[in-house]
C-alpha cells in the first residue's frame, strides 16, 4: 500500500478540526442556549463533518486504509532515484512542487526495479536509455518536507547510461509538464535550499557517482 501523503494530510487535518469542535461545544455549555444557537452549532458541526467526509472521499480512502496508512508512517518508504550525468559530469535534477526544490528523478521502487526505472527513464524523461551501470541502496533518516516529519527512507540509486540528445545542451529544459535542470556537485553544494531539504542525497550521489 502506498501513502497519497498530502490527502492523509488533509484528511487528519478536516477531522482534529472536527474533533476539536465537538470537544469545544461539549465544554462550552452550548447546549443549554436558545434554539438558534443551537442549529447554528449544529450547521457548523456539519460543513466540519462534511469536510472531513470529502477528505475521504476525494482521496479514495475509507476508514481503514487511512488507519492504516496512519501506522504505515513509521515503516520505510521505498524510492528509486536515478543519476543521469552528462558529457560535463552534471546531474540532471527535476523540480519537485511539493519540496519546492531540485531533486533526482525518482519513483516509487517496484517489485521489478530496473526494469521499472528504465521505462520510467524514457517514457517520463524521454531519454533513451543504453544500459544500467551501478545500483547501490541505502536507508536514510530524514525530515521529509512534503509530509512535515521525520521519515525512514529506504533508496535504490541507478547510474544510468542514456543516448545523448538535444537536451544534453540546454541548461534547463521542460518534458512532459516537469522541469529539468543540470547541476555540477559544486552547483548542487553552492544551493542553500537544495543543501537544506537534500544535502545526504547530494553528498551520498558525489561520494558514489
Amino acid at each position: 500500500m502506498t501513502i497519497d501523503e498530502g490527502k492523509l494530510q488533509e484528511s487528519l487535518i478536516a477531522f482534529i478540526a472536527l474533533f476539536s469542535y465537538i470537544v469545544s461545544i461539549l465544554l462550552s455549555g452550548v447546549l443549554e442556549c436558545d434554539l438558534r444557537v443551537k442549529i447554528a452549532v449544529a450547521l457548523l458541526g456539519a460543513v466540519y463533518a462534511a469536510m472531513f467526509v470529502f477528505s475521504i472521499y476525494g482521496a479514495n480512502y475509507s476508514v481503514e486504509t487511512l488507519f492504516n496508512e496512519i501506522v504505515s508512517c513509521s515503516d520505510n518508504h521505498h524510492f528509486s532515484l536515478v543519476v543521469i550525468k552528462n558529457k560535463t559530469n552534471c546531474y540532471l535534477l527535476k523540480w519537485d512542487k511539493r519540496w519546492r526544490t531540485y531533486l533526482f528523478p525518482y519513483e516509487r521502487t517496484k517489485e521489478n526495479d530496473s526494469g521499472a526505472i528504465v521505462d520510467f527513464v524514457e517514457k517520463s524523461i524521454g531519454f533513451s536509455v543504453q544500459k544500467i551501470l551501478k545500483t547501490i541502496e541505502t536507508d536514510v533518516t530524514k525530515y521529509s518536507v512534503s509530509a512535515n516529519m521525520t521519515k525512514k527512507y529506504h533508496h535504490s540509486f541507478y547510474l544510468i547510461d542514456v543516448s545523448p540528445c538535444a537536451n544534453f545542451e540546454k541548461k534547463t529544459f521542460r518534458i512532459n509538464g516537469a522541469k529539468y535542470r543540470w547541476f555540477s556537485i559544486d552547483e548542487l553544494k553552492a544551493d542553500k535550499n537544495i543543501m537544506d531539504k537534500n544535502s545526504e542525497t547530494v553528498k551520498f550521489v558525489e561520494k558514489n557517482f
